[in-house]
């Protein structure tokens, strides 16, 4: 029974404009009259929902229609649940979308198999879904006798076929929220139950939309209480490979919590003392999303039987700014594994944003890393850890000689990581060595481009240094020719001192390989020899608009004027973007 005073807020809620409005005031009118005794007044409601399930039924205009089914939800009649049913199938999409929130109102587990069929088979995107919220609603509702096995196997499933499968983002967000509603409230009986198949599987699929879902379906799936509380559940599966999608996927809420002590518990738990080692793993990512959980990644990296496991803490460590994870890492640099060695110089190379303080002041005044921070060096392997945005390059107070040892490892795609982390930083003691990998033929170009590159970040390059390097232009390695191009394209100063490099950069303008024939342009405009004029008026006549618009910017920075009326006729030929850089070129060669 409901109070006069709810009654008018029904009677405000569900009553219509217009001509329909008089029929709602003479049966309020009605009603109001029978609050006299309980007994009347639960009459009262009967009729009204009577009187409702006929508009709803025979109405024939819509907006009445959809009125009646907002009263029979708001004075939650369950006498009235056949004709809401039977509104499924009305013609109007908001008469079956008010009938759909009127049975989640009501919570009676009857209607389940309807609402999936709405779901899976009703064209209008709002009823799907709106079914898909009812369906997630109902099944976290408590109520005894609880649902059936097989009414709940349904329903599960045709949510997550809907977080997969239905047409419409609105609707697949919808199914991910229902989901993660119904798996926070299910009754705990269920999940042993006949149903417990589906449920599973439902807990996989809110993991792998938090995994590799669109924005709004993570956001759906990771960032409520009610999905988060069903990924902690899933963390006690007994099932390993449940266990470990969901420690992965309580990162994004990690980060994003409230409180995020309790999923940081329950993933150091994980870490601890899990007996699978790909959960371990999963729990050791999962922590690299928030900072607070330095000491049980150490541990873990120290003494965890498995690679991945230690590779996923070093990683995670990555994020953490104490002594502690500098030291683990540093320890974990020499580590048995060469993916773990890998992972402990990548995170040794990225401080925490916002963490200067582990940077030593540098010698010039700025942030420097045992000297000067440089430039940003090229990422390894993409991993979630260090994709998060609040690391910058540098590397710890202490971490440089650990990163110098890396340019000795064993393995090459340390060697590699080691040397791009040395772009970032000036460490000159590792120079040497650099040069020795740079020039080395046995070395895969893999290691030799990022130590090319290394050796170019240094603040003044020594004239042997940078003759070493002109003399990998004898070369025909690709990848070696684009990274000297672009460390002698960063000393214009040697460039313009040294004449001797211009026949070996000619021999590339004339070369195989596009981007080396840009780059070696741009060099050639560096030296301000105008003995390279004609070669690159012979580039302005290239297939590729970007080799011309470099000819240009070559003919303009060694200024050679007679090349004016050349690329004055080129960019009337050119698309209109590439035509106004041309004409700005001829502008700036004019003055």
């Amino acid at each position: 029974m409901i109070s006069k005073f709810g009654k008018a807020r029904v009677f405000h809620l569900v009553a219509p404009r217009g001509r329909g409005r008089r029929w709602f005031i003479c049966l309020w009118i009605v009603a109001f009259a029978g609050c006299a005794r309980e007994e009347a007044a639960q009459a009262d409601l009967e009729r009204i929902g009577e009187l409702l399930s006929h508009r709803l039924r025979e109405d024939a205009a819509p907006e009445r229609r959809r009125a009646a089914a907002r009263g029979i939800g708001a004075i939650q009649e369950t006498e009235a649940l056949s004709a809401l049913e039977a509104a499924l199938a009305d013609d109007d999409p908001a008469v079956r979308t008010e009938s759909i929130h009127a049975l989640a109102r009501l919570g009676a587990p009857g209607p389940l198999p309807s609402i999936a069929a709405a779901l899976e088979n009703d064209a209008a995107e709002e009823v799907r879904a709106a079914a898909a919220t009812a369906l997630g609603e109902l099944l976290a509702t408590p109520r005894s006798p609880p649902p059936e096995g097989g009414t709940i196997d349904l329903a599960f499933r045709t949510l997550a076929r809907a977080t997969a499968e239905d047409r419409s983002p609105v609707v697949r967000v919808a199914a991910v929220s229902g989901l993660g509603v119904a798996l926070a409230g299910i009754d705990p009986a269920a999940r042993g139950g006949p149903a417990a198949g589906a449920i599973e599987a439902a807990t996989d699929v809110i993991v792998a939309a938090v995994e590799s879902g669109g924005p709004a379906i993570r956001a759906a799936a990771a960032a409520t209480d009610a999905a988060t509380k069903a990924l902690l559940a899933a963390t006690e599966s007994a099932s390993s490979a449940i266990r470990a999608a969901a420690a992965k996927a309580l990162g994004p809420a990690l980060s994003t919590a409230s409180d995020p002590q309790p999923i940081r518990s329950r993933l150091a738990k994980l870490l601890t003392v899990d007996t699978a080692g790909p959960v371990r793993s999963a729990a050791a990512e999962a922590l690299g999303f928030a900072r607070g959980a330095e000491i049980d990644l150490a541990r873990a990296l120290r003494d965890d039987p498995l690679p991945s496991v230690r590779r996923s803490a070093a990683l995670a460590l990555g994020n953490e700014s104490g002594a502690v994870a500098t030291g683990a890492l540093i320890e974990a640099s020499a580590d048995s594994d060469p993916i773990v060695r890998w992972s402990a110089v990548h995170s040794l190379a990225l401080v925490p944003r916002g963490r200067d303080h582990l940077r030593k002041p540098s010698r010039r005044g700025g942030a420097g890393v045992e000297g000067e921070q440089r430039r940003e060096p090229r990422r390894g392997p993409p991993n979630r850890v260090s994709d998060h945005g609040d690391r910058e390059p540098g590397a710890r107070v202490g971490a440089a000689p650990a990163i110098e040892r890396a340019l000795d490892d064993a393995d090459p795609i340390v060697r590699q990581r080691a040397a791009e982390a040395l772009r970032s930083i000036w460490w000159p003691s590792a120079r040497p060595r650099l040069l020795e990998l740079a020039t080395a033929p046995s070395e895969p170009a893999t290691v030799r481009a990022p130590a090319i590159l290394a050796l170019a970040s240094t603040p003044r390059m020594a004239p042997a240094t940078f003759e070493r390097l002109t003399l990998l232009l004898e070369g025909d390695e690709e990848q070696i020719l684009l990274a000297t191009l672009r460390a002698l394209s960063e000393h214009p100063d040697r460039l313009r001192a040294d004449p001797r490099i211009v026949p070996r950069l000619l021999r590339h303008l004339r070369g195989g390989f596009g981007e080396v024939r840009v780059l070696a342009a741009g060099a050639l405009g560096a030296t301000g020899e105008r003995s390279a004029a004609d070669a690159l008026r012979e580039m302005l006549g290239a297939d590729d608009a970007r080799e011309r618009l470099a000819a240009a910017h070559a003919l303009a920075a060694i200024a050679d004027g007679a090349s004016i009326q050349a690329i004055t006729a080129l960019a009337e030929q050119e698309e209109p973007e590439v035509a106004e850089e041309l004409r700005s070129i001829v502008r700036k060669m004019e003055r």
